[in-house]
């Protein structure tokens, strides 16, 4: 795949695929990310969570023949009896099913559900042999029994996991068995006026009910001015467990990248909530690389990362506006004392550094139709940081000219 970033950060598949709704399972130890993708079902696998295959696209509405759909999304993979099982839903409501001898597929013959209604189907096979699977949005949390052809669920087994509303649910189930206990991911509405940004969990004794609420895992708040959702998974990979979830870009609900973080988990089996970062699962980025200025991890304003075809990294933050703000976690310095940006400006203006919250440094800027790059020398900066540049027009007294439509190619330090 093309990741036009040419080392680890997130997004974890570089700008090169817009992937969301995310569920993670590791067969044969490959681990295979499973996603939505350009209306589809895309699969990505990795052996070591540095480099990543694209095996494209495994379900399309093309391949749905019982029932006109624009769309296939949120895909969930099960294993059974040597069969490969692909679940998905449709923007309507219906959920499918497609069968494969191989994770990475193709995936064939797809078949609707009979009785199910509710998006986002998540799988688990239990200890006993029996399969569950969930599914619905907002105040439907749903679980049934699925039959032993994996294909069909026993509807007299449909039952309400829990209230929404006390659980702070919304949609995008998962579900993983830990230590004995059922944990249950899902889009939580609990911060930010309620809006379903965060990942959040429950766990129980039972796969079906007896849920008790835990917290959030993830907040993607403040990824984009179209911060609106957050649906992903849990999963352990060689020892460690993560967090897989997805950020929108392009002031767009629709374009929306993959990132992982790594998680803590405690002796009593709870999840410390993590951080959404640039850096992600990685730790952290050296200074010494040309960062694409899209690795910002959180915007404050009308700025957000968008594709730009002439840009070196595909992508730039752009509309940027007086007051504007991005910020980097986290990057490793050694002693850098100089910052430079890369900008196109249809005015003069200045873009501060601020380091762990605290003025370091200024760089004038000049109007330009291509992008340029301007510096200044800073302070010696040793160590690991979080890095926040905020805009502005130039200053002085009397002068209101507002920066807008400013574009950020990358920064660098030296």
């Amino acid at each position: 795949m093309d990741r036009f970033i040419d080392f680890n950060s997130n997004p974890v598949l570089g700008n090169g695929i817009y992937m969301a709704d995310v569920e993670a399972h590791t067969f044969d130890g490959t681990l295979y990310l499973y996603g939505t993708s350009e209306g589809g079902a895309r699969i990505i696998s990795t052996k070591d969570m540095k480099t990543f295959t694209d095996h494209g696209m495994a379900v399309t509405a093309d391949d749905v023949k019982w029932k006109k759909t624009s769309a296939v999304w949120a895909p969930e993979c099960a294993y059974r009896n040597g069969i490969y099982y692909l679940y998905y839903s449709l923007p309507s409501g219906e959920c499918g099913v497609s069968v494969s001898k191989n994770p990475y597929g193709p995936f064939e013959n797809s078949v609707q559900i009979d009785g199910m209604t509710g998006i986002d189907p998540a799988v688990l096979i239990d200890d006993d042999g029996q399969a569950y699977i969930y599914y619905g949005q907002c105040n439907s949390a749903l679980v049934a029994k699925l039959n032993a052809d994996m294909i069909s669920i026993d509807k007299e087994s449909i039952t309400s996991t829990f209230n929404a509303y006390d659980y702070q649910y919304h949609e995008g189930i998962s579900v993983r068995k830990i230590e004995g206990k059922y944990y249950f991911v899902y889009t939580d509405t609990s911060r930010h006026g309620a809006m379903p940004v965060c990942q959040g969990y429950s766990v129980s004794e039972h796969p079906m009910y007896g849920f008790k609420y835990k917290g959030v895992l993830i907040d993607n708040f403040g990824c984009d001015p179209k911060s609106w959702n957050n649906h992903g998974c849990i999963e352990c990979f060689n020892g460690k467990w993560y967090i897989f979830y997805h950020c929108s870009t392009d002031n767009c609900c629709e374009k929306r990248q993959l990132f992982v973080e790594e998680l803590k988990m405690d002796e009593k089996g709870d999840f410390s909530e993590a951080e959404m970062t640039s850096s992600g699962m990685f730790g952290e980025i050296a200074a010494t690389e040309r960062i694409p200025a899209s690795l910002a991890c959180i915007l404050c304003g009308n700025v957000r990362k968008s594709f730009c075809e002439n840009a070196e990294h595909k992508f730039v933050l752009s509309e940027i506006k007086e007051g504007d703000t991005a910020e980097y976690k986290y990057i490793a310095f050694n002693g850098e004392t100089h910052f430079t940006v890369k900008t196109k400006s249809i005015k003069d203006g200045r873009v501060e550094l601020y380091v762990d919250g605290k003025y370091h440094g200024c760089v004038m800027i000049k109007k330009s139709e291509e992008f340029r790059s301007f510096g200044s020398e800073i302070k010696p900066l040793f160590g690991k940081h979080k890095i926040e540049l905020r805009f502005f027009g130039t200053p002085g007294w009397g002068n209101f000219d507002m920066m807008e439509r400013l574009a950020l190619s990358e920064i660098v330090f030296g």
